[in-house]
């Protein structure tokens, strides 16, 4: 087994993802420490959970809000560092605002912008962006999860009874062409 596939995930950015950190280290020199410590918060609070991926013993990934912040980067083209900072703290299940370092409080209420209701689109446009990556990644990942065809079929026929209005609100075109080519994958 190589030490890549032996590797652990313990909510350190720079550890769980050293391609991740090393993008944000290059293009957020001065917010580093802030998107570490959105990722360790969220990490510590729910983060780390794959559910309802299964993955084989060992086998080495990047952790969902760090794909889902990558998606961000180079799809989404997104550059407000409390964008991304609000992207790994949709991960987190903070039952309040008090269990959020101070300096974090308004990512964490863009995070919940975003989720604030599964049914229908995000209030903001970076909302709608995150939680079109976070639609994005599901359905990526559908095929790993321990869900019968039959559930699989109606994660993705759910999600594509939002993901129009979404959409329109994430004003990003790269990531609505990623994401449907993923759901006529999905859908019969």
């Amino acid at each position: 087994m190589s030490v890549e596939a032996e590797r652990k995930h313990y909510g350190e950015l720079h550890g769980d993802s050293p391609a991740l950190y090393a993008i944000l280290q290059y293009a957020f020199p001065q917010q580093l420490d802030l998107l570490a410590l959105a990722y360790h918060v969220a990490w510590h609070n729910g983060g780390q959970s794959e559910a309802p991926i299964v993955r084989a013993e060992g086998v080495s990934f990047n952790p969902r809000p760090a794909r889902i912040v990558s998606l961000l980067l180079s799809d989404g083209y997104e550059k407000s560092p409390l964008t991304l900072c609000a992207a790994f703290l949709s991960y987190a299940s903070c039952p309040s605002k008090a269990a959020i370092p101070s300096h974090l409080e308004s990512a964490w209420e863009l995070a919940q912008m975003a989720l604030i209701n599964n049914s229908s689109p995000p209030l903001t446009e970076a909302g709608c962006r995150i939680k079109l990556c976070r639609e994005i990644d599901s359905l990526r990942h559908l095929h790993m999860t321990n869900l019968g065809e039959h559930q699989r079929l109606a994660v993705a026929q759910a999600s594509a009874a939002i993901a129009e209005e979404i959409i329109k609100g994430a004003n990003a075109q790269r990531l609505a062409s990623i994401y449907r080519q993923i759901l006529a994958r999905r859908l019969p």
